[in-house]
């Protein structure tokens, strides 16, 4: 790989993208991120506890995923009294569970 430009199709990437891009991919990596992006992508916002409930896990884990999901930029917060409600924050994030469901389904 040299250190301007790798090609892939007729898309051609920077070093410093390509990285990016494996950040992307190792943060999706995760089966109970990709699950929270998942409902998230189905729901304008939901609470920590509401998606701990849905996915049957732990606040304190679900918590700490959409912390790591938020650093990224995946999804933003917002604070309604006591309850932090999360959002998916680039709807490419949707675009790009949507793409991999097709190619895993064959669609």
């Amino acid at each position: 790989m040299t250190a301007a430009i790798m090609k892939a199709g007729v898309t051609e990437f920077k070093e410093s993208e390509m990285e990016d891009m494996i950040s992307i991919f190792k943060l999706l990596s995760d089966p109970s991120r990709v699950r929270i992006l998942s409902i998230l992508s189905k729901r304008k916002s939901l609470s920590v506890s509401s998606i701990a409930n849905l996915l049957g896990m732990e606040i304190s884990l679900v918590s700490h995923h959409l912390s790591t999901l938020k650093i990224h930029g995946f999804v933003k917060p917002r604070k309604d009294g006591k309850q932090v409600f999360y959002s998916i924050e680039d709807n490419c994030i949707i675009d790009i569970l949507q793409r991999a469901h097709d190619h895993v389904t064959g669609k």
